[in-house]
């Protein structure tokens, strides 16, 4: 489950791999560094992934169609 419970500093991590995360924007290191996401696709109609539901560093995050499979779920957990 998600940590969020209102304003704070989070890492959107995904469901299926929580020692991955997206935290990282620029090769920044330090807590609070904003984090950017795109869409990629102009219809919206497209979600962040975890190829394969793999947890090794360096796996890829691509987009797929819409789904509730669990390589498609992120949460937000608290840093502290």
């Amino acid at each position: 489950m998600s940590d969020y419970t209102g304003p704070g500093n989070y890492e959107i991590l995904p469901f299926d791999a929580q020692n991955m995360s997206l935290n990282v924007w620029g090769g920044a290191t330090t807590a609070g560094t904003a984090i950017k996401l795109y869409i990629n696709t102009v219809d919206g109609r497209k979600q962040l992934n975890v190829r394969g539901g793999d947890k090794k560093d360096g796996t890829e995050i691509i987009t797929y169609e819409i789904t509730d499979q669990v390589n498609t779920q992120f949460i937000l957990k608290a840093v502290v």
